[in-house]
């Protein structure tokens, strides 16, 4: 589940919190600390938003806090990163409506499992007749589909050195990569808001 703006800041506070008292108390020599409420309202209501101003503002009140207690403490290098960037949403599909368009029959419904994540499908097929049927019909669905930026399957994700599914099942068998401004939801999703939509861009 998301959490609100409301939660990002309190997980935030308490994150800040702790980490200046693990620093003032361990001195570690590694650290990690991880604020959400930037990623949260951006998410929520795009990078150029307001609401994402006052996030950006709330993580360099944070940052500075912690900079300042980590020099007391004896300091040392600093590394302050983003998780993403972000995309606008433009286009995308349902989990339900690919199954569709595809043509799936009711087995081989049965016989995929599709997991969506950002623009990426992840195909799971079992290892049957009907599997390698489902999974035929849908590669050749999104072969004709003008969003798909790549497909991949077990010979290219062993090629870019992904790992190989044949001996590490828990590997996709594929993945249908989206190109950036076209988001793939789940079955639970009901996407029908108005406003504008943003996806990190990973």
């Amino acid at each position: 589940n998301r959490i609100s703006h409301e939660e990002a800041f309190e997980f935030d506070s308490f994150a800040r919190d702790s980490a200046r008292e693990v620093m003032q108390q361990h001195r570690p020599d590694l650290m990690m600390v991880h604020l959400l409420t930037l990623d949260t309202l951006s998410h929520r209501y795009g990078p150029d938003s307001r609401p994402a101003g006052w996030g950006l503002w709330v993580c360099d009140v944070m940052l500075g806090q912690l900079l300042r207690t980590w020099k007391k403490t004896g300091g040392g290098a600093v590394v302050v990163v983003s998780d993403h960037g972000f995309t606008q949403v433009k286009d995308g599909l349902g989990v339900r409506l690919v199954r569709r368009a595809a043509k799936l029959t009711t087995k081989e419904k049965k016989a995929v499992k599709l997991v969506a994540n950002g623009h990426n499908l992840y195909i799971y097929a079992d290892p049957s007749p009907t599997g390698a049927r489902a999974l035929g019909r849908l590669k050749a669905h999104f072969k004709t589909d003008e969003r798909l930026d790549q497909w991949f399957e077990a010979a290219d994700m062993k090629r870019l050195h992904l790992g190989d599914p044949t001996k590490q099942p828990w590997l996709p068998d594929a993945i249908a990569m989206m190109k950036p401004e076209v988001l793939i939801w789940g079955t639970r999703s009901k996407r029908r808001e108005r406003r504008p939509l943003w996806r990190g861009n990973h």
